[in-house]
């Protein structure tokens, strides 16, 4: 768990950044943190804006891959991630390592992303602490609370305690504005799946996959960074852009066809 005496990288950055909107991002999986990472990148490249990144470590080292591979230093990492954590145990460490973030942090916002675990429990934190919550991929639905477990119930709740909606899609929208989210707080945005992907085809090409070093071609092990097995499959089923599903082919083809360095 996170000691919190606040880390002086962050406390300097604080105080030069006085007057800027403190804007906190949450979030503690790879999936989570593909779709975050140009929304950080963003924040910190804006003068308007002092941001703090906090992971929770949910997911430890496939985590680990992507906030590398995007250049970002988490502020605060409370690794959580515990061998065969359950449910109760990710949200009674989440929401106790959270709380005293944000009571000695005091950020004026906090966004989350998509439908984790780490995702409900930053928005209830927040919520505890009257916090504003802006939502990242909002509105997300299959509307059978089973269908992903926990998932689908995840994103429910912390749409109902989000104040602002990042929706990725008009049919996001109109799931939000049919459970009685006002219009005003839903903003369509696309899906920052799309912008990560785009950001890591540049990285790419220096990562090398892992089964030319002998790591196991059982499934996930075989991508050589975090950015393509995530953005991979959503690109191929969640778009609708020809030349987006080709984008993410031509990524991966790439990525596996670069040969080995010392």
């Amino acid at each position: 768990m996170a000691t919190l005496a606040v880390p002086k990288p962050l406390a300097a950055r604080q105080a030069a950044s006085a007057g800027r909107l403190s804007i906190m991002t949450i979030f503690g999986t790879r999936p989570e943190a593909v779709k975050m990472a140009p929304v950080v990148q963003r924040l910190r490249a804006s003068a308007e804006f002092a941001p703090i990144v906090v992971t929770t470590g949910q997911h430890r080292e496939i985590l680990d891959q992507v906030t590398r591979l995007f250049g970002i230093t988490p502020d605060v990492d409370l690794n959580i991630m515990r061998p065969e954590q359950s449910l109760v145990d990710i949200t009674t460490r989440a929401l106790a390592g959270l709380h005293r973030v944000l009571d000695e942090l005091r950020p004026e916002m906090v966004l989350v992303q998509g439908d984790a675990h780490t995702t409900f429990i930053g928005a209830l934190a927040a919520y505890y602490h009257r916090i504003p919550v802006g939502h990242i991929e909002a509105g997300l639905r299959t509307y059978d609370r089973y269908q992903p477990f926990p998932e689908e119930m995840n994103r429910r709740m912390t749409s109902a305690l989000a104040e602002m909606q990042f929706a990725p899609t008009a049919r996001a929208k109109r799931n939000l504005l049919g459970e009685g989210i006002p219009e005003g707080s839903i903003f369509v945005t696309g899906n920052t799946a799309i912008d990560a992907l785009q950001a890591g085809v540049g990285c790419c090409w220096r990562r090398r996959i892992a089964g030319r070093t002998g790591a196991s071609h059982s499934g996930r092990s075989i991508w050589p960074c975090g950015i393509c097995w995530t953005a991979f499959p959503m690109c191929c089923l969640f778009s609708r852009c020809t030349r987006t599903r080709l984008c993410a082919v031509s990524c991966t083809k790439y990525c596996m066809s670069i040969p080995e360095r010392s």
